[in-house]
This record gives structure tokens, C-alpha cells and sequence, in this order.
């Protein structure tokens, strides 16, 4: 969603740090030392390895579709 809004990497370097908190925030404060841009996709990458749980939202997805009710030819649309 940052990189969406803003441009420039010192700016979303500066979001991920003021959005972020405890552990976190102590990843991305670890970057603000590199050049903007730099940082910024480190601090990314850590976060993103550190703290993703790409697995979780996958199963909620597989929960949701097999705990879903079954689809019914007379539940498509008339055209």
C-alpha cells in the first residue's frame, strides 16, 4: 500500500518505521542507516521474512472454499 502512494523510498522508508511497532519497527529502524532506497527494500524483505505468514492465508482460503456451500447449476446467471 506505501509504495502505491509514495514515490520516493526515504518517504517509505519513514512510513514503514511510523506504521510498525517493537519487533517489527526495530527491523526497519536497523535500515535507517543505508541509503534510502536501499534500506527500504531490506527493511522490506526483513519484515516480509520475518514476520509473513503466507501459509495462514492460504489455508483460510482452502477453509473458506471447502466450508463454502456447494454451487447449484440453477445458482448461475440467466443470459
Amino acid at each position: 500500500m506505501i509504495e502505491t502512494r509514495e514515490s520516493d523510498y526515504a518517504r517509505r522508508l519513514y512510513y514503514l518505521g511510523q506504521h510498525t511497532a517493537s519487533r517489527p519497527q526495530g527491523l526497519v529502524c536497523s535500515c535507517l542507516y543505508m541509503n534510502a532506497e536501499a534500506g527500504y527494500l531490506k527493511a522490506k524483505k526483513l519484515l516480509e521474512t520475518k514476520f509473513s505468514q503466507k501459509h495462514k492465508v492460504a489455508m483460510a482460503y482452502v477453509g473458506k472454499v471447502t466450508n463454502s456451500p456447494a454451487i447449484k447449476a440453477e445458482d448461475a446467471q440467466q443470459v
